[in-house]
């Protein structure tokens, strides 16, 4: 049955509605002149590296050619990190050549992963993978008094902002070329820091209207607008394209510090801005009040690396440290300007609800073919348990029996033990207990989701949600652990319902607060402040503890769960099994397919989380997550067969372990994407302790579901056993 609904939900997969069109905050209205603000954030994304992002976004073009119109965007195969071969003609000469890796960093790493992730509204910011630093802990143009502005939801995301030196900006109305504050005098040290950032592949980001900007990629390419044109002067054919391609079209957060070409280091000193408006409900439903508005549907840049903003003189900004060398300067004078244009688009009517969709990765081509394989697996593997079952009932379900005969061996022979008590079933329905809790909140989190109520226009949302859902469902794990505990027969259940509420819950606290440590003493921006570990230690000293507690407090009473047969007082004698019978080496096979169906959702929530790419959880998530409950249900009924058809009646801790073993490859794959893609120091520890964390959440919640497969399956099977 829940194979058909896969089904069903892959088929109409087009027409369901997508979360990450949908966002529940109203954007601003503004009319020509109106000002729009600008602030500075010292968010989770501040400055940030494209250098390991190659190879797992969908935006990565192993050819692409972009022709450069400054030095600022010339040859990108100079020294870059990055797989893709970007071959960039560039008009400007020499050692003026501005994008050579500005295109490396910019136009190769922007193709290969838009790792950016700028939630909120806020406009600079400095982040190398995990690595996020404050955007003013660096020489750039600082306003003379920072006011920083912070909500208890920017918090949890890890977002800060603060004022800025851009001047408000109005739309249709152009700027050719400002000074961004007074002249910059670096030192041989801070040109140092800026090697650093540059060797490092950062980038910055920064927030216009709550909207994040970033490069503009149109089928995989880096758009560079012709430096003569005007933002004004579309043609149509540019506006068809636009309309037809939107889906294809991909803003990559953020924008590079500098580049590197011929050994030598060039800093990024203007940036362009173009800002997309398009005017609200210019259809004929509109009213006259609303006529004249504009909203802003999203902000791309375009920077370079020139003096008094001639971006075409093919003069770039030299800042090697070598030009310290000897003596001969003391100090490097720099100046930052900026330009501003707005393009009118007429694309989304001036509708909120695609305001974000062009800010997500296009992972869906990617995520169809992923889920579509791994539908495949599992009506394989529903073949073979449609196969085991039939079997069964077919030849058993008619039969009633006086006593076994030689014929009735194996999983026949030993139903007098197969419903023994495992050895330390406190710990067992400890376990159980937990996981259920997990699993009922990742469903409750995937109907969320898929609703479009963790939209990344809520910044702070996924983390909130994920905290409130998950204190309320520690009723869950109070009901699940007790029944669990009673059915096996346990009697000490005060101390059941004691150890179940704080033992697991306060180990992951405690992992997470110990990986923290290396996050505070970095002084990273998305460390936990002092409100929000009050917060959650709260909702679970408040929510989740009573909660666990009355749904144990309200089932002690309940009669035990009863078996289809009676269980011997005598353990029966387990034969010894062959090498390949071993249950071990089930355990193994059996955890990989799991893992191998959520193989690709990983990938992308690592890219969220680590590389700082918008991430959809949404349909390809609920999918995903029914698909990987129904395989491990599955995989574990089989292997389980298969054990006590060889007369291993020890099922209850082998049913718990062998869903483990993929929480086990998760942890491998997140120690390899770390050493791949993770290059900046000062991390290592905080990401092992996140990954050792997940993993122990992941085996947690594949446990309890294989367990509550396998005890229905066994119960099942054993009631076609009857007896006079």
């Amino acid at each position: 049955m829940l194979n058909i609904i896969v089904v069903l939900l892959l088929f109409f997969s087009n027409n369901v509605i997508d979360s990450r069109y949908i966002s529940y905050s109203k954007p601003n209205y503004y009319k020509t002149n109106d000002k729009i603000p600008v602030y500075v954030s010292i968010c989770s994304y501040i400055i940030k590296s494209c250098s390991n992002s190659n190879s797992n976004s969908n935006s990565n073009s192993n050819n692409s050619n972009s022709n450069s119109n400054s030095n600022s965007n010339s040859n990108s195969n100079s020294n870059s990190n990055s797989n893709s071969n970007s071959n960039s003609n560039s008009n400007s000469n020499s050692n003026s050549n501005s994008n050579s890796n500005s295109n490396s960093n910019s136009n190769s790493n922007s193709n290969s992963n838009s790792n950016s992730n700028s939630n909120g509204s806020s406009m600079n910011n400095v982040r190398s993978g995990l690595s996020i630093y404050d955007y003013y802990k660096y020489p750039f143009p600082k306003p003379g008094t920072v006011e920083y502005k912070q909500s208890f939801m920017s918090k949890l995301a890890g977002d800060l902002n603060s004022t800025s030196l851009y001047d408000e900006v109005s739309l249709h109305t152009e700027v050719n070329c400002k000074e961004l504050g007074k002249p910059i005098n670096y030192t041989l040290d801070d040109v140092k820091k800026l090697k650093y950032l540059i060797d490092k592949h950062f980038r910055i980001n920064f927030f216009i209207d709550d909207l994040p900007i970033g490069e503009l990629f149109k089928n995989n390419k880096l758009v560079e607008s012709d430096i003569s044109s005007k933002s004004s002067e579309k043609s149509s054919s540019d506006t068809e394209e636009e309309s037809s391609d939107t889906e294809k079209n991909h803003i990559y957060l953020g924008y590079p510090i500098g580049f590197i070409y011929n050994s030598k280091y060039y800093l990024y000193n203007h940036l362009r801005i173009f800002i997309n408006a398009s005017e609200v409900n210019t259809d004929s439903t509109s009213t006259t009040s609303d006529k004249g508005f504009f909203t802003i549907q999203s902000v791309n840049v375009e920077p370079y690396s020139c003096i008094d903003c001639k971006i075409d003189s093919g003069i770039g900004v030299e800042i090697s440290p070598e030009l310290f060398n000897d003596n001969k300067m003391m100090q490097l004078t720099i100046q930052y300007t900026y330009s501003i244009q707005t393009h009118e688009t007429t694309t989304t009517n001036g509708k909120a609800s695609q305001r974000w969709s062009i800010y997500y990765v296009n992972q869906f081509e990617l995520s169809n073919i992923a889920i579509i394989m791994s539908f495949i697996i599992v009506l394989a593997v529903s073949a073979c348990l449609a196969i085991i079952l039939l079997k069964i009932f077919r030849k058993t379900n008619s039969k009633t029996y006086t006593q076994l005969s030689p014929d009735d061996g194996g999983w026949k022979s030993i139903y007098a033990d197969v419903f023994r008590s495992p050895n330390n079933f406190m710990t067992f329905s400890i376990i159980i207990g937990f996981g259920v809790q997990i699993a009922a909140s990742l469903f409750i989190l995937m109907v969320f989701s898929v609703a479009g109520l963790t939209s990344i226009a809520t910044p702070g949302g996924m983390a909130i949600a994920s905290i409130l859902i998950f204190s309320f469902t520690g009723i869950f794990n109070g009901y699940s652990s007790m029944r669990t505990y009673i059915m096996l027969g346990g009697t000490r259940k005060l101390y059941n319902s004691v150890i179940t509420t704080t033992l697991i819950p306060f180990t992951i606290l405690l992992l997470m607060f110990i990986g923290y440590f290396q996050v505070w003493s970095n002084k990273f921006t998305y460390g936990a402040s002092i409100g929000t570990v009050f917060f959650i230690l709260a909702m679970w000293l408040f929510v989740c503890v009573p909660c666990s507690l009355l749904s144990s407090y309200f089932v002690r009473t309940w009669p035990p769960a009863e078996y289809p047969v009676r269980t011997n007082p005598i353990p029966r004698f387990i034969p010894t099994a062959k090498w390949y019978q071993n249950q071990y080496l089930h355990m193994i096979l059996g955890g990989a397919i799991p893992f191998v169906i959520i193989f690709t959702e990983l990938s992308f929530f690592l890219s969220s989380w680590v590389l700082g790419e918008h991430y959809s959880y949404s349909l390809s998530f609920a999918l995903t997550f029914i698909l990987m409950i129904i395989s491990i249900v599955e995989t574990n009924m089989i292997f389980e067969y298969y054990q006590l058809s060889l007369e291993n009646y020890n099922w209850w801790w082998r049913s718990l372990l062998g869903p483990m073993v993929t929480g086990l490859y998760t942890f491998i794959y997140f120690i390899y994407f770390g050493i791949t893609r993770i290059e900046t120091e000062g991390v290592g520890f905080y990401y092992f302790m996140f990954s050792l964390v997940f993993s122990i959440l992941v085996s947690l919640f594949c446990s309890s579901i294989g367990f509550l497969g396998n005890l229905w399956f066994t119960k099942k099977i054993y009631s076609t056993l009857h007896f006079d």
